[in-house]
């Protein structure tokens, strides 16, 4: 009976250590006490106090055995013991005067005496067969040690105060000594001493420590010096070489790998063919410095800049020898839970791994599910801990087991312990402190368990060598200028700061020439004027001040004699399944869109012409898979820049407003508890598909229509029993309907198969029978995730109002060939019969933008770095872009999707909204933006609509939309002018409805580009105030038709040419349709010229009725 209520139980409580050791009279250690919580100290008082005893109130009643008893009382052999760090270091504090009253306090000196040291070097090394004296060897060292901390550490107020060398040092010199000198029998033994002291901390001298790289080195110079005078005259000047030497080969046998005179042993994993360049001097620097460091048992700590190449040096050595390599991104987020494991719900994957609906079902037990680094542990695999000084000071101290002697972990939740096996290696890596972005100091106790290794910056001969070998078709005098370029901006903006202040500080590093290197080679273009425009999309679009961008075109100029800022204007083309923008190239995601994806419904996205050069900079970062961060102040554009481009690749965007209380969870997703209603609400979601879809495509015949109806009608079940009972009539329908509908089918066959396994379910509970597990917790998949699996493109806009550890759990996604790791989502795993962490691949056509106003701060270099930055620039009255011709038409245009269809109205509007702009800039007032503009028409239609008189809804709707009170008003609508519009035909209520057929049929996509055009003429009897404006647009129309025009369209026109341009564009505008657009382009100008509008629409009907005749006739294409 016992064993059978203990199966059936969810939950069983399981003594910790603490209460084994009292009950067992163990002796129990609490390492690093101080950096536990209040709540967990104090719970330990009674334990501390002469009663010794501790009352289980978390227990309750143990229904299997009667007799026991929640009070523990120690045994008389228990003994506890704490140790601590003293408080002061980074994330170290003192215990409570309390609670330290209730232990024997016993104060441990730092071993400094030179004897004792003595002592310790002579126990370590009587390992080695030396060859030559070791009291020699021990009093070099000695020596050594204490310059260091007197010379250089002596002065309290000196940079390196903190800097001086312990025991565990000492031990490292000595341990590397011992190893190195058994296992190469033919390094000279003054190299092998000075290599030594390297390794200890001159490679890494003050890392992690805050220090600035001048006073490291100073101190590295000193340390070095003296050094050398510590080795024979006669070894000197060899041991001086070996130090001082900057490049070196990288040697490979099959069992070996390495760099002279270091090597390790080749792992069993398959060998990737690496990128990693070793030949490039510095690079072979800093992998032989990590390998000296790995001739000991001893974690490595890499620091160096954003783009050095830390990742990319360990995982390219992981790959050169045979090791896999498991890389972990740290943040503020990061748990224990994620890197040991954790008892997760026992996920049943037979609806989550068939379809992508986020929501998988979980059975009523837990399974334990071991963290990514427990697996690498027992797999003997290496570990990257990026940004290790993003991770919050509990989880860096749950580390301390694995990092030092001890090598092992205990997981309390299985009362096991394991042990690092040799092939394990755990490598480290983060960015300065200097940096930002939520990076914290380490503690001195916790670095000195690592051998640190500083990552050098890389040179303008390394950068030649590295791209040599990975782009080799870019010719070498291309790359040449690419990277004094990067070094001259580099220079001149990060270390001279001559300009861009504005959005400092900047990185310019190896990232910025591959991305250049990777658009040359992806479209094989290496010309000047390619390599102009992307080095446009790379650096130039990045600044956010005009004259920045001057400066930089200038430097620019000096190196490839071209300017970026007078590129060709950027043209957009489209066509059935491409989308041309300048010079990249979108693919459209298909010929129409899902009715039910929302895309067909809500405003109509607008390409902003004078934006396209930064829309052209991130159709580019779409097309090479690359994240995108767009900066500007609100109303610049961001958001409809993205919307735009969507909509014109019929992709699905969704868009996620971060705020400072946003939760990662928000972003992966979390467990949910559920009910039986879930299943009915998520049949409910998925018959709304399944019927929008129904609506769409079965429409063909009379047939189709009553199936659809059918449909309708068996859909509308209220309860979960009713949908039971006509489970069988809704699966007969939509078996029928696809059937008769091949793209009904391919629409809905996941969702189909999703609501047959959803209906199961519901029947099954209906019925009440044991079908399906008793479910009592369900995976949901977040927005990231989501967006992930199904293609999305996702915008995360202010992501410089979140919390920086949420940004940081995407940096794995924001690599290339990405991945996400969901440490709080279990799946089974075949191999091994057990379960492990999710892994989430991202889908083909995924793509994550983000997007920020500057004005409320910034986000880490590392977060820039990772992303091609665009900065759409804010204009004001003193900009020439300001009422440029472009942002005019533009104006006009986001007028006339709101509703406004009068040109003399819209021109009225924008006069107010420039004279408005003109006023607040003088103020020093917010200047108002196109999105006042666009909120004035939007408003000023829908009062119109409603009955108001067109005075009444200009003046009401002006205010509301620029924000005054009514005795603040300073932009008039005088109500004579109104008239004189001529509005009572209602021309506010004419719009075309042509979103459903632009997205449905990609063939007249181009219409909305060239009725930006023809609407400014059809309205007008003589020459329109902005026809110099329009005269460019006009132009690349008359392109389009790759006809010879007879039009002089130049900026020296004559008023009476007017008439005669006007109709000849109206007959090219018109003459370009094909049948099936015509009365499509001859409702376009309803409300704008009746007259002509009323003339196409005649012209319409007589040409559908000669190309029906055509056909019938059999008259070919040509003469039809």
């Amino acid at each position: 009976k016992v064993l059978a209520v203990r199966h059936a139980s969810l939950f069983e409580w399981a003594d910790g250590p603490l209460v084994n050791a009292m009950r067992s009279g163990q002796l129990l250690l609490l390492d690093e006490m101080s950096l536990a919580e209040d709540a967990v100290l104090e719970r330990l008082n009674p334990v501390l106090e002469p009663s010794r005893t501790l009352v289980l109130a978390e227990k309750g009643t143990d229904a299997f055995d009667e007799n026991s008893s929640n009070k523990v009382v120690g045994h008389d052999n228990f003994r506890i013991f704490a140790t601590m760090n003293p408080g002061g270091d980074f994330g170290k504090r003192e215990l409570s005067p309390a609670l330290r009253s209730r232990f024997t306090e016993i104060w441990v000196p730092q071993v400094t005496d030179p004897s004792d040291i003595d002592m310790v070097l002579d126990r370590t090394l009587t390992s080695v067969s030396i060859r030559f004296d070791r009291d020699s060897l021990k009093a070099k060292i000695l020596n050594y040690v204490n310059f260091f901390n007197v010379a250089i550490c002596g002065d309290k107020a000196s940079p390196c105060s903190e800097l001086e060398l312990s025991l565990r040092d000492v031990l490292s010199w000595a341990r590397f000594v011992v190893d190195v000198s058994n296992s190469n029998k033919d390094m000279d033994p003054w190299t092998l001493f000075c290599h030594g002291a390297c390794l200890m901390h001159l490679d890494g001298l003050g890392l992690g420590t805050g220090l600035s790289s001048d006073d490291a080195n100073s101190a590295k110079k000193k340390a070095t010096s003296f050094l050398l005078d510590e080795v024979p005259m006669e070894a000197r000047q060899r041991c001086n070489d070996t130090l001082s030497k900057n490049s070196h080969r990288a040697l490979v046998t099959d069992d070996q790998f390495g760099m002279y005179p270091f090597t390790i042993e080749t792992g069993s994993y398959p060998k990737p063919n690496s990128t990693f360049d070793f030949e490039a001097p510095t690079p072979s620097l800093n992998l032989l410095r990590v390998l000296r460091a790995m001739q000991i048992s001893k974690p490595i700590l890499l620091e160096g800049s954003p783009g050095v190449g830390k990742t990319s040096l360990a995982a390219g050595l992981a790959a050169a020898s045979g090791h896999r390599l498991v890389r972990i991104n740290l943040s503020e987020q990061t748990d224990m839970s994620d890197l040991m494991g954790s008892d997760l719900p026992n996920v049943d994957h037979k609806t989550h791994a068939g379809g992508d609906s986020g929501v998988s079902q979980a059975a009523s037990s837990f399974r334990w599910c071991d963290g990514v680094l427990l697996r690498a542990i027992k797999q003997g695999d290496w570990v990257l801990l990026d940004e290790l000084n993003l991770a919050s000071q509990s989880v860096l101290e749950g580390l301390n087991s694995v990092l030092d002697h001890r090598a092992s972990v205990y997981i309390p939740e299985l009362g096991k312990t394991f042990h690092c096996p040799p092939t394990f290696r755990i490598f480290a890596a983060q960015n300065p402190l200097a940096q930002g972005g939520g990076r914290k100091g380490l503690p001195k106790s916790f670095l000195n368990r690592f051998t640190k290794v500083y990552i050098e910056s890389l040179t303008d001969g390394d950068l030649h060598s590295i791209v040599s070998a990975r782009f080799p078709s870019v010719p070498a005098s291309m790359a040449s200028s690419m990277i004094r370029f990067n070094k001259k901006i580099h220079e001149e903006v990060v270390e001279w700061r001559e300009y861009g202040d504005f959005g400092s500080p900047w990185e310019f590093n190896l990232r910025d020439v591959f991305r250049w290197c990777e658009l040359a080679v992806a479209n094989g273009d290496t010309k000047e004027a390619q390599l102009a425009r992307f080095a446009k999309y790379i650096y130039l679009e990045r600044f956010r001040t005009t004259e920045d961008r001057k400066r930089l075109d200038s430097s620019y100029q000096e190196y490839f004699g071209c300017s970026l800022l007078e590129l060709p204007p950027t043209q957009l083309r489209l066509t059935d399944k491409k989308v041309n923008i300048g010079s990249a190239v979108l693919e459209r995601l298909g010929s129409s869109v899902d009715a039910s994806s929302g895309q067909l419904f809500g405003e109509n996205s607008l390409v902003v012409r004078s934006l396209l050069g930064p829309i052209e900079a991130v159709a580019t970062c779409i097309t090479m898979k690359w994240p995108c961060l767009l900066v500007g102040l609100s109303g610049s554009g961001k958001s409809s820049t993205l919307n735009s481009l969507a909509e014109l690749c019929n992709a699905s965007l969704i868009d996620v407003s971060l705020t400072p209380s946003t939760d990662v969870n928000e972003l992966v997703g979390s467990f949910e508890q559920v009910d039986s209603g879930e299943d009915h609400k998520e049949a409910r979601q998925l018959l709304s598909v399944i019927h929008n879809a129904a609506v769409t495509y079965l429409t063909a015949s009379q047939e189709d229509i009553l199936l659809q109806e059918k449909l309708s009608q068996s859909f509308d079940r209220g309860s979960m029993a009713e949908m039971a009972e006509a489970g069988h009539e809704i699966e007969s329908l939509l078996a029928s309907a696809s059937n008769r509908n091949n793209e009904f089918r391919c629409r809905c066959h996941t969702y189909l198969e999703k609501f047959r396994l959803v209906l199961k379910r519901i029947g099954s509970d209906v019925r009440g029978t044991e079908e399906r597990d008793n479910a009592h917790f369900r995976w949901v998949d977040g927005i990231l995730v989501t967006a992930m699996k199904r293609g999305y493109w996702l915008h995360l806009e202010n992501v410089n109002l979140c919390p920086a550890s949420v940004l940081d759990r995407l940096n794995p996604v924001m690599e290339k060939d990405g991945e996400l790791l969901l440490t709080e989502c279990a799946v089974k795993d075949s191999a091994s019969n057990g379960t492990n962490h999710e892994v989430v691949h991202p889908h083909p056509d995924f793509r994550v933008f983000l997007s920020m106003n500057p004005e409320n701060g910034e986000i880490s270099r590392a977060m820039r770095n990772r992303c091609v930055e665009i900065s759409l620039l804010s204009s004001s009255v003193g900009d020439p872009s300001a009422f440029s011709p472009r942002a005019l038409v533009d104006s006009q245009d986001a007028l006339f999707a709101t509703g406004i269809r009068s040109m003399r109205l819209s021109t009225f509007m924008l006069e107010l909204h420039k004279a408005e702009i003109t006023r607040a800039s003088c103020r020093g007032a917010d200047v108002p933006s196109s999105k006042h503009i666009r909120e004035w028409g939007r408003l000023a239609k829908g009062l119109y609509s409603r009955g108001l008189d067109a005075h009444f809804s200009l003046q009401t709707s002006c205010r509301l939309a620029y924000e005054f009170w009514k005795e603040q008003l300073r932009v008039s609508v005088p109500r004579s002018e109104i008239e004189q519009m001529g509005l009572e035909n209602s021309a506010l209520l004419k719009r075309p409805s042509i979103r459903w057929d632009l997205s449905f049929h990609p063939s007249q996509a181009e219409l909305e580009l060239d009725t930006c055009l023809i609407k400014q003429f059809a309205g007008w009897d003589q020459t329109p105030w902005n026809l110099k404006a329009l005269l460019p647009i006009a132009n690349v129309i008359i392109d389009r038709t790759q006809t010879e025009s007879r039009l002089a369209l130049d900026h020296k026109y004559q008023p009476d040419w007017f008439p005669t341009m006007q109709w000849n564009l109206l007959a090219l505008y018109f003459g370009r349709a094909c049948a099936v657009d015509f009365q499509a382009r001859s409702r376009t100008l309803d409300g704008y010229s009746d007259v002509t509008g009323d003339y196409l629409r005649f012209m319409a009907s007589r040409l559908n009725k000669v190309i029906t005749v055509a056909t019938q006739s059999s008259v070919p294409n040509g003469i039809a």
